[in-house]
């Protein structure tokens, strides 16, 4: 094979390199970086006439010629040979068998999916396709790496004007070369440029992704979803623009990052714009073939205060103050950053539509009728506007990430943020609706669980009527110590009966400071049925931190036992110590059968010191209302399936928490139930191995725990099929690792449920069974709860993004103790 000569050497420009890289970064990979232009034409084409014509355009635009080289090499050139045919072949689309038009569509697939060796030039294929007699496509393929959007017109342009002058350039106009673009790039001042991208993406906290970042994921051609303004739509656009002093582009930009942030849950976003790069100031730009255009990241900050005029004019001035600098390519700007990837969606303003009557005219009877381009990037989004008389607005997609019906809703976004910002440029940031109305209204009606009424009454009451049913069965174990449902019931009345001689009634604390036992059970019922809201001691946090907790819930007393009054502070509330022979001897003279006072469902129940946000404990204040409501969720969602499930039979729970946790009532509400509860101490709760064999030997069937302390015990082997083990798993405190969510999901006849709440919501506030999900998820709200998850300016986020949970209903705290109770 003869060599060909080489004509010149030229270096790359920023984004040559890039595209370079992804073309040969996965050689069997789809090359998304072809572009594709199919130009309809009437009447009769000659097809040698048109392989001249494309000799003669390679010949005008020598870097239509280039091939790249990177191997061997300090840095990656394009070498231009001083020869190069381009053969254009001949497809007759009317011997198919199927539409010629389906034809058509099945050879431009098929030329996009051929792959150019970037090192064997001409990176530019014409496949002239017959339809008809007089109608034909000519279906021209070129890799990126040689032109861009502004050049596609040029090219189709220069092609048919020599195809009608045979070849021939004398009826053209000279060119510049690309090569003085290049040496125009080499002369820009670097420095400069580096400093003044390092302050404008200063402070920036990581990338903007609407995707997982993954390195190792492969090219694959997009789909689009496609939205067109309003003539009058695009008018107001245009109008709003004109009037702030700005463009229209502007606006597109600034509401892409507006829309950008609603999909990351991000006040400070970053997205890619493609630029056009053909400096003013190089003669004869406007008419060069080649690659000009670069991406730059564009940094939008949403301060929700402001006015959308304000925010305008303020990214306005912003991106003005950079378009001196958007040569420097993007990798370099980058570094300024910090290094690696900023965004993941690019906005692309196109501004170089084809258009057939802006073409040479033909002769012979040969016109064109018609255009279509078509082109791809390697982003998960890519906005594609075309602001004409009216506004085209194209999100091209990677259907491996985002389908028809998500690149929609994103889509829709945008033209209501545009329609807003057009219509309302006085508005507040923060009072744009992003979400178009059918996706607002869909996104609350998932906020709400079931609305149920609750019979009257409190847990204790339902606990009293429980034992009226069944008094001889047994309700609590706890080490050698087993009471029936009657022991439990007046133990319980005839403590509430001693507190309220006391003076403890509804809206009074009392505080718990009984090791774990049968007696913490008793205590806690006696308190509640008196009217009050109990306040568990942990005995093992530092006597500071339990003086503190006793000044601030002032509480009427502290039950608490010989064993643990020690622990106490000497100072505080007067000391109710269970078994001392004065208390023994009161308690026995308190009337069997206390009633209680009325209780309403606002009354506190109990209080739960948390740290803090500023690490000062604050008690929280949950309500009797709260806990009720809790209780006929979990009996219709949680207990009640189980309980059918194993034929109605009473069930053993075991209780591992600790009673200063709220989650220790998950464990309670078993007993309230009328089922059996073991209660576990101090050392025996937390050791694993321990927990595992006593749920073998007492047939235990229900279980609450965190999925850290799960693990642990499904390391000790509780789910292990050769022995007995818990139908029901509940799960909460912390986020359910992936692992330990599958392996707990495919025990059969093990049901499972996630549990989420705050300290401030009575225990839970969302439920997931995990036979529901594959993935780990936090769960829907429970009945009478509402749960919204909402961004920085408190609006409802989308599906699938980052927001804040704000809840609300029956369990939410009645406030914090300390004045707001």
């Amino acid at each position: 094979m003869k060599q060909a000569r080489i004509e010149d050497m030229l270096p790359l420009s920023p984004l040559q390199q890039g595209m370079l890289f992804h073309s040969v970064y996965d050689p069997d990979a789809t090359d998304i970086y072809t572009v594709q232009v199919t130009v309809a034409l009437a009447g009769p084409v000659d097809a040698a006439r048109m392989e001249r014509a494309a000799g003669a355009l390679l010949r005008r635009h020598h870097n239509l010629r280039a091939g790249f080289w990177h191997e061997g090499v300090p840095q990656p050139v394009q070498f231009v040979p001083a020869e190069v045919r381009i053969p254009v072949e001949w497809a007759d689309l009317t011997d198919s068998p199927v539409p010629a038009a389906e034809a058509l569509r099945g050879l431009e697939r098929a030329e996009l999916a051929r792959r150019f060796e970037l090192h064997r030039p001409p990176l530019v294929r014409l496949v002239l396709g017959r339809l008809g007699a007089d109608d034909h496509r000519l279906v021209i393929t070129v890799h990126h790496i040689l032109v861009d959007g502004w050049s596609m017109p040029l090219l189709v342009g220069d092609l048919l004007s020599l195809y009608e002058s045979d070849g021939d350039p004398a009826a053209l106009k000279p060119v510049h070369p690309y090569r003085d673009y290049l040496k125009w790039l080499k002369r820009q001042d670097t420095v400069a440029a580096e400093t003044a991208w390092q302050v404008a993406l200063a402070g920036l906290e990581g990338a903007s992704l609407v995707a997982p970042a993954d390195p190792a994921r492969r090219a694959v051609r997009t789909g689009a979803h496609t939205a067109e303004l309003s003539r009058e739509a695009t008018a107001r656009l245009t109008a709003t623009a004109r009037r702030l002093g700005t463009t229209p582009s502007t606006l597109v930009q600034c509401a892409w990052g507006l829309v950008l942030g609603g999909l990351t849950g991000r006040q400070d976003v970053v997205f890619g714009l493609t630029v056009s790069g053909r400096p003013d100031e190089l003669p004869g730009v406007e008419s060069m073939l080649g690659l000009f255009i670069t991406t730059v990241p564009v940094r939008l900050g949403v301060r929700p205060a402001e006015s959308v005029e304000q925010l305008l004019g303020r990214f306005r001035d912003e991106q003005n103050s950079l378009l001196a600098h958007h040569h420097l390519g993007l990798r370099q700007i980058q570094k300024q950053a910090g290094g690696g990837e900023l965004f993941d969606t690019l906005v692309v303003i196109e501004n170089y539509p084809v258009d057939p009557d802006s073409l040479p005219e033909l002769t012979g009877g040969l016109r064109v009728t018609d255009i279509e381009a078509r082109d791809a990037t390697h982003y998960p989004l890519t906005l594609a506007v075309s602001l004409e008389e009216r506004a085209l607005l194209s999100l091209e997609y990677r259907p491996d990430l985002f389908d028809a019906r998500q690149a929609g809703l994103v889509s829709a976004r945008l033209t209501r943020v545009l329609e807003q910002i057009a219509t309302s440029p006085d508005t507040a940031v923060g009072a744009l609706e992003l979400l178009a109305p059918a996706e607002l209204e869909r996104v609350r009606s998932s906020w709400s669980g079931s609305v149920r009424d609750l019979p009257k009454g409190t847990v204790a009451d339902r606990f009293t009527e429980q034992a009226a049913r069944t008094p001889q069965a047994v309700a609590v174990v706890a080490d050698e110590v087993s009471l029936t449902f009657a022991d439990l019931v007046e133990r319980a009345g005839r403590l509430a009966g001693l507190l309220a001689r006391r003076g403890v009634g509804p809206g009074s604390v009392v505080a718990l400071a009984v090791p774990r036992s049968a007696d913490s059970v008793v205590a806690i019922l006696a308190v509640l049925k008196a009217g009050g809201a109990y306040l568990p001691l942990d005995l093992d946090y530092p006597a500071d931190r339990l003086a503190y907790m006793l000044e601030d819930a002032a509480p009427v007393c502290v039950l608490t036992t010989s064993r643990a009054v020690g622990l106490l502070p000497e100072s505080g509330p007067d000391r109710i110590v269970l078994d001392a022979p004065v208390t023994v001897a009161e308690l026995i003279a308190v009337p069997a059968g206390f009633t209680g006072p009325s209780v309403r469902a606002e009354h506190p129940s109990y209080v739960i010191y948390t740290s803090g946000s500023t690490g000062r404990p604050k008690g929280v204040v949950l309500t009797h209302g709260g806990l009720s409501n809790l209780y006929a969720n979990h009996m219709s969602e949680v207990f009640g399936p189980v309980v059918a499930a194993c034929g109605g039979r009473t069930l053993r729970a075991l209780h591992t928490a600790s009673f200063s946790f709220d989650t220790s009532w998950e464990q309670l509400f078993w007993l309230i139930s009328g089922h059996e509860l073991h209660v576990l101490d101090e050392v025996g709760r937390r050791d694993a191995e321990f927990v595992v064999s006593y749920v073998r030997e007492h047939q235990v069937d229900a279980m609450d725990v965190t999925p850290t302390y799960a693990r642990q015990l499904l390391d000790w082997g509780l789910l292990d099929t050769a022995h007995h083990r818990p139908v029901l798993l509940l799960l909460g405190g912390e986020a359910v690792p992936d692992s330990l969510w599958s392996q707990v999901r495919a025990a059969d006849g093990v049901m499972s449920v996630n549990l989420y709440g705050p300290t401030e919501y009575t225990v839970d506030a969302l439920a997931a069974d995990l036979s529901g999900s594959t993935d780990p998820v936090v769960g829907r709200p429970i009945g009478n709860t509402r749960a919204y998850v909402l961004d920085f300016a408190l609006r409802p986020v989308p599906a699938g993004t980052t927001g804040e949970l704000y809840l609300s209903g029956h369990g939410i705290a009645r406030g914090y103790w300390g004045g707001e109770h």
